[in-house]
C-alpha cells in the first residue's frame, strides 16, 4: 500500500515551517502580478533577474494556472527574504526543517564548501530536483522512507512530466543519500532507491543538416530574430551548447591566423574549448553587431528582439517559433545541433584531439590526463571545420548511392 507521503503533489504544499507561502492576493479578489513570473503558450515560468541567491534559479512551473502562480509567489517571497537577510543570513531566512529530516540535511549540505565546489550547472540540476523532492520527503527522516515511497514518487514524475525527468530525480536522490550518510543522517547502505529500476531514457539521435539550420537562420533574420540567427550560425560552426552560445561576450572572440573563434570555458565541465567560425558565420555575427550599433562589452553578445539577454527558456521558445515556420511539426531542438556537428566531423575522420578542443570534452578514456597533458589549442581546433566539410561530402555521397 502506497503511503500518503508518496502521493503528495509536488509544489502544492509548503514545507513545515516555511515562510511566505501565501498566494499574494490583491484586494477585491484580483490576482497581484508576481515578479519574474510569466506565462507562454499555456506554460508557466519563473525567471529571476540580477544577482540571485543560491537555490532560486530560473525554472519551469508546469501548466499555467493558480497552482503555478502560488509556486511563483512562494519562490519570490523566499528569495526576497534571502536578499533582505544578506549573504551571511541567507540560510536563516530559508524554511526551517524538523530535526533529523531530509530537509535539514539538505540545508546543512548547502552550507558546506563542497556544495560551492559544484559547477553552477550541477547546482542548478540539484535545485531543480529539490523542487520536486522537498514537498514529498523534505519534512521526514530518511530512515522512514521506503522503497514503496521512492517507487511511487518516481512513477508520478514519469507519468506527469517525463521519463528523463524521473531518471534525473532518482540519480540526484542517490547522490543526496550518500551526502546524508556522510552527515550522519542515515546509513549509506540502506538507500531505499536501490530497489528501484531507474530506466534511463534512450539517448537522442536526431540531427540537423547544414542547409536546414541555414534556412532557419535566414527566416529568423527576416522575422526580426537577428540575435537568434547569429546564435544559430555560431552554434553550428562551433558545435556549441545553447547555454555556452547565449553567454558569449565580445572579448571571447579571437583570431588565430586565418581562423576566427570564440574561446570559451564549458559551463558544465569547466573545460577550455575553442569554437571555430567559418567566414559565413563570421559575416552573420558582424552583420548582427553592425545592426545593433552599440555593444555592451560586459553583457552577452546575442539578445532577444526586446534587447534583453537570452535565457534558457526565451532562446528555446524563439527557436521553436521560427522552426515551426520553416519545418512544421519537426521535433528537433537546439541541443541536436551539437550532435550534428560531431557526426559530421567523425565522418570526416577528424583528429579526436581536435574535436576535443572544440567540444570541450574528450574521447580519451582519462579526461583528467587528457586535459592535464594536452590542453586545448586553437591550432588543432582549426582542423575541425575542414573535417566537417569532408564528412558532409562523404555522407552526402553515401546517401545518394544507397
Amino acid at each position: 500500500m502506497v503511503t500518503s507521503r508518496a502521493l503528495r503533489t509536488p509544489g502544492t504544499s509548503c514545507p513545515t515551517g516555511s515562510r511566505g507561502c501565501s498566494p499574494m492576493p490583491r484586494p477585491g479578489g484580483k490576482s497581484l502580478k508576481i515578479p519574474y513570473y510569466y506565462e507562454r503558450k499555456g506554460r508557466a515560468y519563473w525567471e529571476p533577474r540580477g544577482k540571485v541567491p543560491a537555490g532560486f534559479a530560473a525554472r519551469p512551473l508546469g501548466p499555467a494556472g493558480e497552482q503555478a502562480r502560488m509556486a511563483a509567489a512562494r519562490l519570490y517571497n523566499a528569495m526576497w527574504q534571502a536578499r533582505r537577510g544578506g549573504a551571511g543570513d541567507e540560510q536563516d531566512n530559508r524554511p526551517k526543517w524538523p530535526k533529523g529530516t531530509v530537509g535539514e540535511a539538505w540545508e546543512a549540505y548547502r552550507r558546506t564548501v563542497e556544495w560551492t565546489k559544484k559547477q553552477p550547472r550541477t547546482r542548478e540540476e540539484w535545485d531543480r530536483v529539490w523542487v520536486r523532492l522537498s514537498p514529498v520527503f523534505g519534512d521526514v527522516k530518511p530512515s522512514t522512507i521506503t522503497l514503496i515511497d521512492i517507487s511511487a514518487w518516481r512513477a508520478q514524475i514519469e507519468k506527469h512530466v517525463s521519463q528523463r525527468e524521473a531518471h534525473r530525480c532518482i540519480k540526484i536522490w542517490r547522490a543526496l543519500w550518500q551526502v546524508m550518510a556522510a552527515l550522519k543522517y542515515c546509513d549509506a547502505d540502506n538507500d531505499p532507491s536501490f530497489g528501484v529500476r531507474n530506466t534511463e531514457p534512450a539517448p537522442r539521435s536526431l540531427e540537423w543538416q547544414q542547409w536546414e539550420i541555414a534556412r532557419i537562420g535566414k527566416r529568423a533574420w527576416r522575422e526580426g530574430f537577428k540575435g537568434l540567427a547569429a546564435i544559430l550560425a555560431v552554434m553550428w560552426d562551433g558545435m556549441m551548447s545553447p547555454v555556452d552560445a547565449r553567454m558569449l561576450k565580445p572579448a571571447q572572440r579571437i583570431r588565430h591566423g586565418n581562423l576566427e573563434a570564440f574561446a570559451i570555458t564549458r559551463g558544465k565541465t569547466n573545460a577550455l574549448a575553442y569554437a571555430p567560425l567559418t567566414r559565413r558565420a563570421a559575416k552573420v555575427v558582424d552583420a548582427y553587431l553592425k545592426d545593433r550599433k552599440v555593444v555592451d562589452l560586459e553583457r552577452p553578445i546575442f539578445r532577444t528582439r526586446r534587447d534583453s539577454d537570452y535565457r534558457k527558456n526565451s532562446l528555446a521558445e524563439d527557436f521553436r517559433d521560427i522552426r515551426k515556420l520553416v519545418f512544421p511539426n519537426d521535433p528537433r531542438t537546439l541541443m541536436d545541433i551539437r550532435r550534428s556537428g560531431a557526426l559530421e566531423a567523425s565522418a570526416g575522420e577528424v583528429d579526436p584531439k581536435a574535436l576535443s578542443d572544440v567540444m570541450g570534452n574528450t574521447i580519451a578514456e582519462s579526461k583528467a590526463l587528457q586535459r592535464t597533458y594536452t590542453p586545448a589549442q586553437i591550432a588543432t581546433a582549426a582542423k575541425v571545420p575542414e573535417a566537417r566539410r569532408k564528412g558532409r561530402r562523404a555522407r552526402a555521397a553515401n546517401e545518394s548511392g544507397s
